[in-house]
């Protein structure tokens, strides 16, 4: 499996759009859920490398910017155990991967941030 494929597999976009019309159905405020979209799966996902080490300080700082470094390092505490099942922890960290050199932080998502590997074979 590629590092792409397992990327994929994280962000499965069928079963958020089901998650996304319960949310509005049930009460909940769905400009927040959007929001978490956003920053989970979508192209703020792809600024903070979300499985790579480093995340929770990237979405941090990402969204410290907007809401304070407090409450930011909880709700992206929130986003990390919604994606991975667990709180970040040094533990958590370590286990993962580094971020790939060409890593687009600009993509519009996680799946158009790792460039696909060019073959020079032609």
């Amino acid at each position: 499996m590629t590092d792409l494929d397992a990327l994929a597999l994280r962000f499965d976009m069928a079963a958020l759009g089901i998650v996304s019309l319960k949310a509005e159905g049930d009460g909940r405020d769905v400009d927040a859920f959007n929001l978490r979209l956003y920053w989970t799966l979508g192209e703020g996902a792809a600024k903070i490398a979300w499985g790579f080490q480093g995340d929770h300080g990237r979405c941090t700082v990402a969204l410290g910017k907007h809401i304070g470094e407090d409450r930011a390092r909880r709700v992206c505490a929130s986003y990390h155990k919604d994606l991975f099942g667990v709180a970040p922890s040094n533990e958590v960290n370590a286990e993962k991967p580094p971020v790939p050199d060409d890593w687009d932080f600009d993509a519009d998502s996680p799946e158009d941030a790792l460039k696909p590997v060019e073959d020079d074979e032609a």
